[in-house]
């Protein structure tokens, strides 16, 4: 029904003549990208910015509710402002009429808005601009937050990794409904052993854990104690995440 609904929203849009308040990003070329991460919401993508922190937050907004991402695309062009629940998203005229390059104009208008209507002290009006487009945890929480959802945890830590149990807590939330965005050092995701120290890149869970092949709920019955039993140092963790881009 949201889907159904999202597709309305989103022919009505592409129908209506005119150039929204992001002049150098094409109606019908927005729409046709709009249509394509309703289907999928892993299309949204960060291209070369730094905006993973706003792709993980409207990737769980788009899965839950497409109509809502759908609209809040909408608003942006057309408005030059839009909400999810009591988010307020206002950006600024250079992130309006920036040239988009490395990264589809969908997914400019969507994330570099967010970022940039609630940084306080630097404006992002490039992909360039990384470090601007940086999202610490405590931003991500308030943007759920404001965003509707409820019973919203942070657990990151900036400086240390965090242990094994607190992942096998990750699991146990997804399991019981819950969206989790997972701070990790982005080389991991070319298969080195040992993340960036500070973590540098948000990415969403998107599978259950598995230990040594096993599922992880197993082995919370250890609770914290998991972290010092050594028959756990050698296994190897297994979990898909969705990967909206490189930071």
């Amino acid at each position: 029904m949201a889907n159904s609904i999202a597709y309305q929203m989103i022919n009505e849009f592409a129908a209506r003549k005119g150039v929204g308040v992001f002049p150098l990003c094409d109606r019908k070329t927005v729409a046709n990208q709009l249509r394509v991460r309703v289907a999928e919401p892993s299309k949204i993508f960060q291209g070369k910015s730094s905006l993973c922190g706003p792709a993980s937050f409207l990737y769980v907004s788009a899965t839950d509710k497409p109509h809502v991402y759908a609209k809040y695309i909408i608003d942006l062009y057309e408005q030059g402002e839009a909400s999810i629940g009591n988010l307020r998203v206002k950006p600024g005229a250079d992130c309006k009429n920036y040239e988009v390059e490395y990264i589809q104009e969908i997914d400019w208008i969507g994330l570099a808005s967010l970022r940039d209507s609630t940084n306080s002290v630097f404006d992002y009006q490039a992909v360039t601009d990384q470090f601007a487009g940086i999202t610490l945890p405590d931003h991500l929480q308030e943007w759920f937050i404001q965003g509707g959802y409820t019973q919203v945890y942070n657990r990151t830590n900036l400086v240390f990794d965090k242990n094994l149990y607190t992942l096998l807590q990750a699991h146990q939330k997804r399991q019981s409904g819950y969206a989790i965005c997972l701070l990790i050092g982005a080389n991991l995701l070319s298969g080195k052993p040992k993340g960036n120290v500070p973590a540098d890149h948000w990415v969403v869970l998107n599978s259950d854990i598995q230990i040594d092949g096993c599922p992880a709920i197993s082995w919370l019955s250890l609770g914290a104690k998991v972290d010092d039993d050594e028959t756990v140092y050698d296994k190897k963790n297994r979990f898909q995440s969705v990967y909206l881009g490189a930071s």
